[in-house]
């Protein structure tokens, strides 16, 4: 419960940011349009990767919380302005581990459609935080000594991304819109973008 306030939260950061004044929202609106190279589709322009850690929150029929390793693609659609972006990413999360005590693994595949506003929303932005928020569909398989675990569910995501101390950093957010198996989801990450 206390994962899905937090994540409400962030929701309305999100939209709060939105309604800020109109000198703002006019520069977002009118900004600078893309460089002359987004005219001409480069995905190695338009592609991010960050990699980090994160924690695999499962309640419903099954409760507790797996650590993963998170790492977090992401490729730009389309870019409106330097500062906004449509993107399709993922923030996907893996464990292996074997010994004695029996075979652990877990594999989460989320993909969604993001749209990205501020801080790396393309490679030109200049806002040093920037902002996520997206939909999409996820996959969920562990072997946990023994007992196997497959879960699909549709997801929401949020993300917020910043600079610090030049480099920049991602913390992300997605949580189980529907539920599968009697299993509902939160994956929280924390990271740095490449």
């Amino acid at each position: 419960m206390r994962t899905f306030s937090l994540f409400i939260s962030f929701l309305c950061f999100f939209f709060a940011v939105q309604a800020q004044d109109s000198t703002y929202n006019e520069y977002l609106n009118q900004g600078k349009l893309p460089q002359t190279r987004a005219k001409s589709f480069d995905w190695k322009e338009r592609f991010y990767f960050g990699a980090g850690g994160g924690i695999y929150l499962l309640s419903g029929q099954l409760e507790g919380f797996i650590p993963l390793v998170s790492m977090a693609p992401r490729l730009n659609l389309k870019e409106y302005t330097d500062n906004r972006s449509l993107s399709i990413a993922s923030n996907a999360g893996f464990i292996l581990q074997f010994g004695s005590l029996g075979n652990f693994t877990a594999l989460y595949l989320p993909m969604m459609v993001e749209y990205n506003i501020g801080h790396l929303a393309t490679r030109d932005a200049d806002f040093p935080v920037g902002l996520s928020l997206g939909l999409g569909a996820e996959y969920f398989g562990g072997n946990f000594v023994g007992d196997k675990v497959r879960h699909w569910a549709g997801i929401g995501s949020a993300g917020v991304y910043f600079n610090l101390g030049g480099r920049s950093y991602y913390v992300r957010a997605s949580k189980s819109l529907t539920y599968s198996n009697g299993v509902n989801t939160t994956f929280l990450s924390l990271g740095n973008m490449f």
